[in-house]
């Protein structure tokens, strides 16, 4: 994990240096939302996965769920930030919105991430829901994941738009399509553990 994470903020820094925040208002899009999500965000999924997170082994599970959740608020911001500066530049140029790939998968993982804040908080506040908590949990865990993994295909089709190929060359666009395909990765094998530890694991104990 070490050797990813470095690999990550090598990638996540040249990205930010073609792009030379502050150039336009446009530039600050690829910047807030890769920071957001590729660094923040991911770091808020694998705080919940034993031995992968950052914090120390023997954490309470208390304070892992604090600091998921202030990363997660974090990573929002940032990305939320980085959706207005696009969205504002597209307005001053009287480009249309959400005609291109990396746009619909932006939008579908924005859409996601408002499911799954609601299914976040219903999670945090389970004794005033009907439902189940472990179904609470699963379903937060799964929103959770699906929204991240929306936002890596929309890292991935962005490094193929204009804005990017006018600035990298085909070997450089493979390598920064990587990132996100590792942390893709990442979060997919994340929901089949949690799905297997939440409803499989007690089956086999109750059957014991």
């Amino acid at each position: 994990m070490i050797l990813i994470r470095l690999y990550m903020l090598a990638v996540i820094g040249f990205l930010i240096y073609i792009t030379d925040p502050g150039s336009s208002l446009f530039s600050w899009h690829p910047t807030f939302m890769t920071i957001g999500s590729m660094i923040i965000l991911y770091e808020g999924v694998l705080i919940m996965v034993p031995n992968r997170g950052l914090l120390i082994n023997g954490t309470s599970q208390n304070t892992k769920r604090n600091t998921h959740s202030i990363l997660q608020i974090i990573g929002f911001l940032l990305i939320f930030t980085g959706f207005t500066s696009v969205a504002m530049a597209k307005e001053r140029a009287k480009i249309p919105h959400f005609n291109s790939l990396h746009s619909l998968f932006g939008g579908i993982a924005g859409v996601l991430l408002g499911f799954q804040i609601a299914a976040g908080l219903a999670t945090r506040f389970q004794r005033l829901s009907p439902i189940p908590p472990k179904y609470l949990k699963f379903g937060h865990i799964v929103l959770g994941l699906l929204q991240y993994s929306a936002c890596c295909l929309a890292l991935m089709a962005g490094m193929h738009t204009d804005y990017i190929t006018a600035r990298t060359t085909p070997f450089i666009r493979t390598v920064l399509t990587v990132l996100p395909m590792i942390a893709f990765g990442t979060s997919f094998t994340t929901i089949i553990n949690k799905f297997l530890e939440i409803f499989l694991k007690p089956k086999c104990i109750q059957s014991k």
